[in-house]
């Protein structure tokens, strides 16, 4: 994903620059930085890491940065997922094997899969299609949804927004 959008917000907020709400994606924000966290205590659901710093702009403020770790948990001890894929197939996807890449790590995810998950994929260029509702592991065939992983093509234009419209739907 472009993280063109990330950047021009924290611009914005750095420069005291208007900002309006509809230009903040905060999808495009939660793994734009990389932070170093703790880990997580025998019995406890996470950690927390702060870290303080002085201000670049002004040395009387501070940045306070929490880092929050989950537990981790295996396929069997999670609890049932229900998960949207909104996949980019535009023409960008066809450079640099971005396609290629992109199934292999959605065909791992299936193998992450457990009974009982709900998937739903949605996919667009300047098209949104929503080849695959209500999919759920285990009950239905999981060859439908390989076949629909291995049947993205890329082609058009790229028009993320209608993409994650049809998604949050």
């Amino acid at each position: 994903m472009s993280l063109s959008s990330a950047q021009r917000v924290i611009f914005a907020i750095d420069e005291n620059l208007p900002l309006p709400p509809q230009h903040i994606r905060p999808h495009e924000l939660l793994n734009y930085f990389s932070f170093q966290t703790d880990p997580v205590a025998e019995g406890h659901a996470f950690s927390v890491r702060a870290g303080l710093a002085p201000s670049q702009r002004d040395p009387d403020f501070y940045t306070l940065g929490l880092a929050v770790a989950g537990r981790p948990v295996g396929r069997e001890g999670r609890r049932n997922a229900a998960l949207t894929l909104v996949i980019d197939r535009s023409g960008s996807m066809k450079e640099e094997g971005r396609m290629d890449f992109l199934k292999r790590g959605l065909l791992r995810m299936v193998r992450e899969l457990k009974d009982g998950d709900v998937i739903h994929v949605v996919t667009f260029d300047h098209r949104v299609c929503n080849p695959l509702r209500n999919f759920v592991v285990g009950r239905d065939d999981l060859s439908v949804l390989t076949d629909t992983i291995h049947g993205i093509k890329p082609s058009g234009r790229t028009n993320l927004h209608a993409g994650l419209q049809l998604g949050y739907q």
